[in-house]
Parts: structure tokens; sequence; C-alpha cells
């Protein structure tokens, strides 16, 4: 199904149940990313690189796993219950970017040096 533009996306991941990204090629896996931050719990592929796991509760799978061992895990992440997070709480398109750019930055530059930067873009402008 196809929604089209929207400005409400944390309202579809705090509905799903578990997010689920079975993905063969990613280069971060923005989506699971994304879905995390807003409190969806997650399982997903091993081919998605380990720095898209934002919560502990995200599971990675082998893409090579029965479908039933998918099926196992995504119903224990059912049954855990919703994630309580605050994440979603100010989820604004500016706030959240300037997150995953200090993510993005810890991820590649170190925690301290991302500290220190003091750089970061913000819908395509240099702050």
């Amino acid at each position: 199904m196809l929604l089209g533009n929207r400005n409400d996306v944390y309202r579809l991941y705090l509905a799903m149940d578990v997010f689920i990204f079975p993905s063969r090629y990613e280069g971060l896996g923005m989506v699971a990313v994304e879905a995390q931050f807003c409190g969806a719990r997650t399982v997903m592929s091993d081919r998605v690189p380990e720095d898209a796991k934002i919560l502990d509760s995200t599971l990675s799978m082998a893409l090579s796993a029965s479908a039933k061992n998918w099926a196992d895990k995504i119903l224990e992440q059912r049954d855990a219950g919703k994630i309580i997070t605050d994440k979603y709480d100010d989820y604004d398109i500016s706030k959240q970017s300037i997150k995953l750019v200090s993510y993005y930055e810890e991820a590649v530059y170190g925690k301290e040096r991302a500290a220190n930067s003091g750089q970061y873009f913000v819908l395509g402008e240099q702050g």
C-alpha cells in the first residue's frame, strides 16, 4: 500500500507490532533506524550493518535462517510488548535530523571527536 507523502510516519511505526526489515543489500538501513527512533520493535537481516541497531531489543537474523526461525523471532518481539520511549514525543524532522547526524558522527569519528566538532547539517544547511 502506497500512502504518499506523510508528515506522521511515526504514527505508522507506532501502529506496528513489529517492524520487519529482511533486506539483502543495505548501506545503512535508514528505515530501520527511523523505526527504532519511533519505538518500533525491529527484526532485521544480518545484511543490515550493525550500526543500524539503535535499540538493544532489535534483533538481527541471517537471511539463510528458516521461515520458522524468522517467524519465531518476530512473534517473540511481538509478545515482548511495546517499547516505551520518548523518542517520538518530540518527533520533528529538524530535531530528529540533528539526532541522526550526531549518531552518524559518533559512528564515523568516535564519540569525543563528534561531540567537539560542533558541525552538523540540517535540511541542507550547515549549522
